[in-house]
């Protein structure tokens, strides 16, 4: 019975820790994704795999060679991750350790919605794009970066027509406004009304990821929204505030997953 019992116990431990090292790495994907640090991280698994291949093809030189990069890899790792490194260390320095292991909260989501139906009302023209799994990289380096906590009235100044920024986009990711200007990708789509660029432009961008696009138009102040290749004209702003915090709440799954699409 004994036997039983440690034999269980260590099943739970073993379990729990696995759970632990998996959910660490998951939330760390999260602080690289959209950036060089994954590319690298499989280019390293790569060289892993090359290395084995050559010991086991006998094949001498190449697999000296390989042996050297590993014999510095933790200074390599060092060199090539230094930036990365420090934003995790400035994350966990300015941010409550509880706050790596629980799910972001949704209060950006509130202060988003809240200025799109400020924006709505006034006919302000605007485009906010909420990153999710496909990394936006290179839309955000492109636009101004302000990596800002969302705010109401931050959005506003934004778009207010004497604003520099004001034809771009805004992209939020993981409870940041990360940039604003960005430039999307514009759609080849024959549907959408000419001179809808706006319209054009989320529709672009849904094509080719996975991220939530909502549009304010300057000459009705309709809110649209793209999602998946499809764009959704004159949505209700609160039933889409309570799907969106469906999708950013843990297991919250596809908030839209009942929305029926329509172009």
């Amino acid at each position: 019975m004994d036997i039983l019992v440690d034999v269980w116990k260590n099943f739970l431990v073993h379990v729990l820790d696995i759970a632990i090292i998996s959910y660490i790495i998951f939330r760390l994907l999260l602080l690289f994704r959209g950036t060089r640090t994954i590319q690298i991280f499989l280019g390293i698994i790569l060289i892993f795999f090359l290395t084995i291949v050559s010991k086991l093809l006998g094949l001498k030189t190449f697999n000296w060679i390989l042996n050297q990069f590993w014999l510095a890899g933790i200074i390599l790792a060092a060199i090539i991750f230094q930036q990365e490194i420090r934003s995790v260390l400035a994350f966990l320095g300015t941010q409550p350790i509880g706050k790596f292991f629980m799910a972001d909260n949704v209060e950006f989501l509130k202060e988003t919605f809240d200025a799109i139906r400020e924006l709505s009302k006034t006919k302000t023209g605007a485009i906010i794009v909420f990153e999710r799994k496909t990394g936006l990289k290179n839309y955000i380096d492109a636009g101004t970066v302000l990596n800002a906590n969302v705010k109401k009235e931050l959005i506003l100044s934004i778009f207010v027509d004497k604003s520099p920024l004001h034809d771009g986009a805004v992209i939020v990711s993981n409870t940041k406004l990360l940039s604003a200007g960005c430039i999307l990708p514009l759609s080849i789509e024959k549907e959408i009304p000419h001179g809808a660029t706006r319209h054009r432009a989320a529709l672009g961008l849904s094509e080719i990821s996975d991220a939530v696009i909502i549009v304010v138009s300057e000459e009705t102040g309709e809110v649209s929204l793209a999602r998946r290749g499809q764009l959704h004209y004159n949505i209700n702003i609160d039933e889409t505030e309570k799907h969106m915090l469906k999708m950013f709440t843990p297991q919250g799954g596809d908030g839209f997953a009942e929305r029926r699409n329509v172009k």
